[in-house]
């Protein structure tokens, strides 16, 4: 294994003390890194600044921007802990209820059972400053400057080497459609890059497999274990 494809865990302390639990505190540091590197990153940010300045700001209501579609298997290894994909799951629904992770299915996709997250930012902040950490990593909330920093400092040293795994992160744009991601490295230039397909040729591609598949199968429905065999051909380029 080269070194370009070390994964490095970051267990921040105002993280740790905010959840009271490293597992949590490892989850949600990974997720904060992510949503700098979604497709609407800026747009997550401005709803963000929207979101914390608006004291009457309700968690009911969803917001629009900065959906990571993420697998717990996925996540469990790049936190690098010897844990079963159901104990992250398990911290995951921890943190949603803690207010800090937002979470839905896919509304473009009703056989994909993956979740979509997205990092409650806002109440992460509030409640780091009232416990009494420094902000200084995210003072571009509370700023009318346009923001130009890394979420949360994730840029830095400790963090590098999480930028150039290759666990096949999918991001969303603002409409929250997917683009499927072969590498993640630490230049974004190669990340654009590394979209094998766009939306358009997965939805074309699954619909001639789907014509096939019942004309040779002879089935009046296909299962929905079918539909998902079925789009991983078609995201793969099979």
């Amino acid at each position: 294994m080269t070194t370009e494809n070390l994964k490095i865990a970051v267990l921040r302390e105002e993280f740790t003390v905010l959840t009271d639990h490293y597992i949590q505190a490892l989850a949600l540091n990974q997720f904060v890194y992510w949503e700098n590197r979604t497709k609407d990153a800026k747009l997550y940010r401005e709803e963000e600044k929207q979101r914390f300045n608006n004291e009457n700001e309700s968690n009911e209501e969803l917001p629009q921007y900065g959906w990571i579609y993420k697998t717990a298997e996925e996540l469990a290894k790049e936190i690098l802990l010897d844990v079963h994909p159901t104990t992250v799951r398990r911290h995951l629904k921890v943190l949603e209820e803690k207010g800090y992770l937002f979470k839905r299915t896919n509304s473009w996709y009703k056989w994909d059972r993956t979740y979509q997250y997205r990092v409650n930012l806002a109440k992460v902040v509030k409640d780091l400053k009232r416990l009494g950490y420094p902000i200084k990593d995210y003072e571009w909330l509370t700023s009318g400057e346009d923001d130009k920093k890394p979420l949360g400092d994730q840029d830095n040293k400790e963090n590098a080497g999480s930028r150039m795994h290759d666990d096949g992160l999918k991001v969303f744009h603002a409409e929250a459609i997917p683009e499927i991601t072969s590498q993640i490295t630490s230049n974004q230039k190669d990340e654009e890059a590394s979209c094998s397909l766009n939306h358009e040729v997965i939805e074309e591609s699954v619909n001639v497999i789907l014509k096939h598949f019942k004309e040779l199968s002879d089935k009046k429905y296909v299962s929905n274990a079918d539909k998902e065999c079925i789009r991983n051909v078609a995201e793969q380029g099979l």
